[in-house]
Formats: C-alpha cells, structure tokens, sequence
C-alpha cells in the first residue's frame, strides 16, 4: 500500500506552555488538495513548518511520502505569502525564477539550454512575460508574486505548500494539469495536478 503524500499520526506541537494542537492524526492522500481554515494563531502555519521539515513535533509521527519531514527535501514546494525586495536590488524577474532550478547551488549558473526552456516555460505558464527582464524590486506585489509561482513551479516539486491561495496560482496550476509534461509544468500532491495549502 502506497503512503500518504503527508501523514499525521497523533502529532502533537507545542511552544513552550502553548499547545498548538493535540493528538492529530490524518493523511492526505496523493492527488489531493487541501486547504486548512484558521483563525490567526491557530497553527496553520506551524503545519506548514512541521511539514516542510523546519519544526519537529514534540510527540507523535509525521511522513511525508513514507518519510520523516526534512528540511530542503526537493519534493516538497513552498510558496512563500510576499517577500520585499530592495528597489534597487539588481535581479531581474527571469532570475528570480531560475533560483528555483539552481538557487541551491553556489555561484553563478552556467549558460544551459535546457534550464533556460523551463525558466521560460514556467514564465510563460503564470503570464509573466512582459516583466521578466524587469527589476524585481521595481515590480507590483501581484507580479512578484507570479513570478514566485513562476519559481516554484520550475522546480517541479511533489507537493506544494503556499501560505495563501493565489488566483493566479489557482489557475497557472490547472492549465498545467492538463499537460504535464509542458516545461515548467506542475506536479504536486504526490506527482499529480493537486495541491496541499494553507
């Protein structure tokens, strides 16, 4: 039997005095696409953390896809709610969305065809062409944040977790399902065309 994409088995988190949450359990099958509703302060955030690897449970287990949670795991995607960037900040909207490919690596990327391809694909799937060679710091908050999707889906990860559902993620993410083999295409939730939010 194939686990979860994530799982929860009687988790439990805590800060300090503070409980979080108790006793959790569920799993969130591949393919699905979940959405957890919370007053400020409710702890989604905090199962995004726990999710994505950066927050250990102080008891229970958590896998995710059949493994403990790890920060830096590739096939977990995150897209972070807004970011500021300096006005001056010397990158452009195409280079911000190649960090999704090589941002992990030291220096400058090399000239590569293939890496070029799903920089413009993935551009190109969130309709962000005519600011790509833009400045990020001199762009809208709407169009930083499509050139964000635009990133993370360069990355193809296996499951996508975002702070906030984006229209344009909404979208983006369903024109891609249709063909998911198109550069810069999205696969989430366990290799399909779903994702896990909060």
């Amino acid at each position: 039997m194939t686990p979860p994409a994530v799982g929860f088995d009687r988790a439990c988190l805590a800060y300090g005095e503070r409980e979080i949450w108790r006793e959790l359990s569920v799993a969130i099958e591949e393919g699905s696409f979940v959405a957890v509703l919370g007053p400020n302060g409710s702890g989604k955030t905090s199962l995004l953390r726990v999710i994505l690897g950066l927050t250990p449970v102080d008891s229970g287990r958590v896998e995710v896809f059949g493994a403990p949670p790890q920060r830096g795991n590739p096939a977990m995607g995150y897209i972070p709610q807004q970011h500021s960037f300096d006005r001056d900040l010397p990158l452009r909207g195409r280079d911000l969305v190649r960090l999704g490919l090589d941002g992990h690596r030291w220096g400058i990327g090399r000239p590569d065809r293939i890496v070029h391809r799903k920089v413009e694909g993935a551009i190109a799937s969130v309709g962000a062409e005519a600011y790509a060679k833009a400045p990020v710091g001199r762009l809208s908050g709407g169009e930083q944040q499509r050139l964000r999707i635009a990133r993370h889906s360069s990355a193809t990860p296996s499951c996508s977790c975002a702070t906030s559902l984006s229209p344009i993620w909404t979208c983006a993410t369903s024109a891609r399902s249709r063909d998911s083999s198109a550069p810069g295409s999205v696969r989430v939730a366990g290799r399909s065309s779903s994702s896990h939010t909060t």
